[in-house]
């Protein structure tokens, strides 16, 4: 009988409070797919089951607690220490681990709330079973669980198909990440070149950021296939990984080798493009900073002949044709409008008190927006 993940029942309670952490299991072949809940103890059980039964099987956990996990998967699966302790931890770099019997592949998953969260998933692979390791719930895998759901196809394959899915499922989230993200930069440019404040530059060192975290979840796991692939040689013979789980896993990293290939040229090019935003506003703010300036100085040079003009009926000189004359007042401040009128239509002849030319054709990336803050500001 096969059950959607959101029907199956949660996480039971133990006696002392505590939760018992519970994975699901998704047992197939071509002729079927079962889906499970089991506690952790009883996935050496079901392990032999499916393989009495000629079946595969993919073993789904979330957890926070990897000590408690690592402690019941170890004995279970066999698991080597330095798998173990890579499994404990939260933090390790993703590669890809090749160990007796066993292939341990790590991976990040991205996760977009306020900024971009990265989390940490552990692949044990052997032969006929699949163990992933996940700290939370939600995750990108749900396209590989329809296929194996609605494909009979999908579920006749190794289980190193299973995995290349997963990886794809990986990489597709990574690059729909970047979709929103270049329409973020685009938008930034048109901020930068329309009217760029202080605020923006706080945008850009946060996009830095986030390209940062996904070349470092990309970039080690790729360098790590490469080096089993082509530095090494160690997957054209007898490779401990590959003959637990079969040829197919070769093909099954290659291919995640592409995916990630693409995923990293996309960095690289928007790496470039925040490099490029950075000048942008260091630019269009000293051409701003430049047009305050052009306009102080036409200001005070307009004032330089009215002071003058002052200048010279502040002087107490007692022969002075026009201190005495009815009309000298009037006389006086109409020569200084006049010579302020002068420069002025001078100055806007000269194209000096216009502004720059700023293009009115809408972007479509006003429609679109990958941070709120964009719209708010």
């Amino acid at each position: 009988m096969t059950s959607s993940k959101g029907d199956l029942p949660r996480d039971a309670t133990s006696d002392r409070g505590s939760p018992v952490v519970t994975a699901t299991v998704y047992t197939y072949d071509a002729s079927g797919l079962t889906e499970e809940r089991c506690e952790l103890h009883a996935i050496g059980e079901l392990l032999h089951s499916a393989r009495a039964n000629g079946k595969r099987i993919w073993i789904d956990i979330e957890s926070p607690d990897r000590r408690h996990v690592a402690a019941a998967l170890a004995p279970q699966l066999d698991l080597h220490p330095l798998s173990v302790d890579v499994l404990i931890s939260h933090n390790h770099r993703t590669s890809v681990d090749e160990f007796p019997g066993l292939a341990h592949i790590i991976m990040e998953i991205v996760h977009v709330d306020h900024m971009l969260a990265f989390e940490k998933v552990d692949l044990l692979l052997c032969g006929d079973w699949l163990v992933t390791v996940q700290d939370r719930p939600g995750d990108c895998f749900d396209r590989a669980r329809r296929r194996l759901r609605d494909e009979a196809a999908f579920r006749s394959r190794t289980i190193a198909f299973l995995l290349h899915e997963l990886g794809v499922a990986v990489c597709a989230s990574y690059q729909g990440v970047l979709v929103r993200f270049g329409q973020r930069l685009e938008q930034l440019e048109t901020r930068l070149i329309g009217r760029p404040s202080p605020g923006l530059i706080h945008r850009i060192h946060a996009a830095k950021r986030d390209l940062r975290g996904l070349r470092r979840a990309v970039l080690p796991l790729r360098e790590s296939i490469e080096t089993l692939f082509y530095a090494n040689r160690r997957w054209s013979g007898a490779g401990q990984a590959e003959a637990a789980c079969g040829p197919d896993l070769y093909l099954a990293l290659r291919e995640m080798h592409d995916e990630l290939g693409g995923v990293l040229d996309i960095l690289d090019a928007y790496r470039d493009a925040t490099q490029n935003l950075t000048d942008l506003y260091i630019t269009s703010a000293s051409n701003r900073v430049n047009d305050i300036l052009r306009v102080l100085t036409i200001i005070s040079t307009i004032f330089i002949p009215l002071s003058f003009v002052a200048g010279i009926y502040g002087m107490n000189f007692d022969v002075m044709p026009e201190l005495r004359w009815p009309y000298g007042y009037a006389f006086a401040l109409g020569i200084m409008a006049l010579i302020a009128g002068a420069l002025l239509l001078y100055f806007w002849r000269k194209g000096w008190l216009r502004k720059a030319d700023v293009a009115r054709t809408p972007s479509i990336t006003k429609a679109t927006s990958f941070f709120d803050e964009l719209k708010r500001s």
